[in-house]
């Protein structure tokens, strides 16, 4: 099912990626000589529509667009002078239109994860995690245990995840949920780090119900620990356009918070080690569906954001890099000849791929240990 799960979502938005260089090509009048649904080899040709063919694929992961003469006139002598001609190819477009076609697909989506994060938001209506909601807006919060340790002196006590912390007290403090703000579930662990030799009351409540319950923390593991932890929820009940901004705003703050790690690796603030490959990216996928619909919504939506911000980075074989051949040649007016083209594509592919493995291989280090 995880398995499943990470191809439908990847496949997803390859697919919206895809599409989004489609419809601006589309619009410039630029043909599309096939729109793959997978990656081939191809399995069969599903139709025609206008000079398009739409084929479905064998490797089940989003999809392809082939536009004509992306990659300069292609073919051998007369067919090659006929589609320097073509109006209908991307080479004999203007530099910015080139460009609008090549960011299609980072539009989009961007686009999307700013509607996933819309969608996310109109239906909060739910407690979710604070750390998923914006820094205004928040219309109630709540403490609730997320994790409870077996055989610890929680586990003992009854105490479940998804209990709600009404208050907590020893002898001589006394703290109730006013004293807590936004996401600083971090006062709780501090007070239960201030009395682990004292007993701890713990006020808790669950389908209608309050618990009293006592707790004395004991050693566990080499540790001093009651054996819970807790997190700070939060809700908002938004009308369609308010949904429409709070998406919009989250979106810009996911998409710059994405820049900012990319620009650590690159600066070398941030081992690489850290990158997350497929291995890891399914495994998080698993995890956020557990937590339900709406934090799912919002994982696919960081990934879309990811996918543009990767494909937009100024690398040969992908979208950015592409972008910068344009720019250069538009600066210089030189065309670059093809083949150096070519050539420092794959060179930037075969990284790309190597770079994959690598990830890959951190991913499975990371699961086995």
């Amino acid at each position: 099912m995880t398995i499943l799960l990470f191809i439908l979502v990847l496949g997803f938005l390859v697919f919206v990626h895809e599409l989004g260089h489609f419809l601006f090509a589309k619009l410039f009048g630029i043909k599309v000589d096939e729109f793959g649904f997978g990656y081939p080899p191809r399995a069969k040709k599903l139709f025609r529509w206008k000079e398009t063919l739409v084929t479905l694929n064998w490797v089940p992961f989003g999809g392809f667009v082939k536009i004509r003469g992306e990659n300069g006139p292609e073919g051998d002598g007369e067919e090659k002078e006929t589609e320097k001609d073509d109006e209908g190819s991307f080479h004999t477009k203007p530099a910015w239109k080139q460009i609008l076609v090549l960011s299609g697909g980072v539009i989009f989506n961007v686009l999307t994860a700013w509607m996933l994060l819309s969608v996310f938001f109109y239906f909060l209506h739910d407690w979710v995690p604070m750390s998923m909601l914006p820094e205004s807006g928040v219309e109630a919060q709540r403490l609730v245990v997320n994790h409870v340790l077996p055989n610890s002196p929680a586990s003992e006590a009854g105490i479940q995840v998804f209990d709600e912390v009404k208050e907590f007290y020893s002898e001589d403090e006394h703290i109730l949920p006013e004293r807590l703000h936004g996401s600083d579930e971090k006062v709780f662990y501090d007070f239960v780090q201030r009395h682990l030799n004292d007993e701890i009351g713990i006020v808790t409540y669950r389908k209608g119900k309050l618990r009293d319950i006592h707790l004395q923390a004991r050693e566990i593991e080499g540790r001093k620990m009651l054996g819970l932890s807790t997190i700070m929820e939060g809700k908002m009940d938004l009308t369609v356009p308010q949904a429409l901004w709070f998406g919009a705003r989250e979106t810009y703050h996911m998409t710059l918070r994405t820049v900012k790690g990319f620009w650590k690796l690159v600066t070398g603030e941030e081992s690489i080690k850290a990158l997350v490959g497929p291995v890891g990216i399914a495994k998080e996928t698993s995890h956020a569906r557990s937590l339900g619909i709406l934090a799912f919504l919002s994982f696919v939506a960081l990934l879309s954001v990811n996918l543009a911000v990767i494909n937009i980075l100024p690398f040969p074989a992908l979208d950015g890099g592409r972008i910068l051949f344009i720019l250069i040649e538009k600066l210089t007016r030189r065309k670059i000849p093809q083949n150096v083209f070519l050539w420092v594509n794959g060179i930037g592919f075969l990284l790309l791929i190597l770079l994959m493995l690598f990830v890959t291989y951190q991913d499975i280090l990371r699961l086995v240990k």
